[in-house]
């Protein structure tokens, strides 16, 4: 029973040496480093503006009474209640619509065409029009409906 037992240990190890073998792969660690760069790159989810998008963009500087003007804001009025008591009033940011031409209308700027722009390149758009105006702007612009 012994020499049964040995002879089924052998084979299973037998079994285990032959379908275990794996040809040694490559490891790539730092070797192609600059694909992987360029594939990064060009994988970069960087949306184009089209119509019908709604953004938002906030303009400040140092000097923000200076560019109070280019950022519009929505009031909410305060709720009365019974008591005469006030309830939260809010303001938010201004929403942009994106018409079927591919234009919002933009405070002092009047209409901009932004469709096919993306978010980078409207900040840089509306920061080099804002810069006549206004000394160091910052504009921040976010696609609401992404």
């Amino acid at each position: 029973m012994n020499n049964k037992i040995y002879l089924a240990i052998i084979q299973i190890a037998v079994l285990c040496v032959l379908f275990s073998c794996a040809s040694p792969k490559d490891v790539l660690l730092f070797q192609d480093i600059d694909s992987l760069e360029q594939y990064s790159k060009s994988k970069q989810n960087n949306p184009t503006i089209r119509e019908d998008d709604q953004l938002i963009i906030t303009v400040s500087a140092p000097d923000m009474e200076a560019v109070r003007p280019y950022n519009l804001l929505i009031e909410t009025r305060p709720t009365y209640t019974s008591r005469n008591t006030t309830l939260d009033s809010r303001s938010q940011q201004q929403t942009y619509l994106v018409d079927n031409d591919g234009n919002i209308e933009f405070p002092i700027l009047g209409r901009l065409h932004v469709a096919g722009m993306t978010r980078s390149e409207l900040v840089d758009h509306v920061r080099t029009l804002i810069m006549k105006d206004v000394k160091d702007p910052i504009v921040n612009v976010r696609i609401v409906n992404f």
